[in-house]
């Protein structure tokens, strides 16, 4: 979870989010001068509270598939301030979710980004968890969602997968995307989502069991890098005539962060190098480089590429 600007207070206002497709227009949701809350407080016989649709719209005609981005950010008030933070976009049958943790009373952002087939009718709901009682909650104080079209795009995207536990010194990649394509330069984005195993619980995938080890490491500190590859395939389909690191974080998880969701966007230029393809390839390649054990979840893990022109 990247830690972008300070708290613009308990109202929504536009963010333009610079893209490659600058004819893109953001759309704001507004709620004039009440905030949106989200209780934390979970429901009876859940571990969340409800999902609060913070913003909506209607498109007329289908336009194809588009990239659709919610960028939200919110503040958790109330005790424990460490709530649970979802993003779930959905456009026609088509959902993503993404979970990251608040910390204490400070802003947290997520900023999901997702390709969908039918985006007729789309919505944002946020949902929060962990509260004990109907003084916990989350306060929405941005949304901003946009839509992009692209000439050509691809995803890597696991949607039935389960976490990987991923121990000190071991590297694992993501789901991969690959693209064929015409253009001189395309974009490779990426959110990598990781959880900290400082405890068992909350390493869960979806439904399924923890994944972390059991036992409690309260004081511990995860380090894990995160770096985004471009792979250029070679013109026979053996091997790759380039292979670029393009993005290189990491990043201290302890116990009360848990959870981080890695965004990571750079541009790739395809090398016009004798005997080098159209295809492309990008990934993330995790690796632990701490002392404690780490799960790259795959739900919530997204690569996406595609051309830099606007159709």
């Amino acid at each position: 979870m990247h830690r972008r600007g300070g708290r613009v207070g308990r109202r929504l206002v536009a963010l333009l989010i610079a893209a490659l497709a600058t004819a893109a227009v953001p759309s704001v949701a507004a709620v004039g001068s009440s905030p949106i809350i989200v209780p934390a407080q979970p429901l009876p016989g859940s571990t969340t509270g409800p999902a609060v649709l913070v913003y909506e719209d209607h498109v007329p005609a289908a336009q194809g598939p588009q990239e659709v981005i919610a960028d939200v950010q919110v503040h958790a008030e109330g005790k424990p301030p460490d709530d649970m933070f979802s993003v779930i976009i959905a456009c026609a049958k088509q959902t993503f979710v993404e979970t990251t943790n608040t910390v204490g009373h400070k802003e947290s952002r997520l900023r999901p980004h997702f390709f969908m087939d039918d985006v007729r009718h789309c919505t944002v709901r946020v949902q929060s968890g962990h509260g004990r009682s109907k003084h916990d909650y989350l306060v929405v104080d941005e949304v901003t969602f946009t839509r992009k079209t692209f000439a050509s795009y691809a995803i890597g995207f696991d949607p039935v997968g389960t976490g990987r536990l991923l121990e000190p010194g071991r590297t694992l990649d993501t789901t991969a995307a690959s693209l064929r394509t015409t253009a001189p330069v395309i974009a490779v984005v990426a959110d990598t989502k990781v959880t900290a195993c400082t405890e068992q619980t909350g390493s869960r995938e979806r439904d399924g069991p923890n994944i972390c080890p059991p036992g409690e490491h309260p004081k511990a500190v995860a380090h894990v890098r995160f770096t985004l590859y471009a792979e250029q395939v070679n013109a026979d389909g053996t091997g790759y005539c380039e292979i670029a690191p393009l993005s290189i974080r990491t990043e201290a998880i302890d116990h009360k962060l848990h959870h981080v969701v890695e965004y990571q966007s750079s541009l790739f230029t395809l090398s016009q190098a004798p005997g080098c393809g159209t295809r492309v390839r990008g990934k993330v390649a995790v690796r632990n480089v701490g002392h404690l054990d780490v799960v790259l979840h795959a739900g919530g893990t997204v690569v996406l590429l595609h051309s830099a022109e606007h159709r």
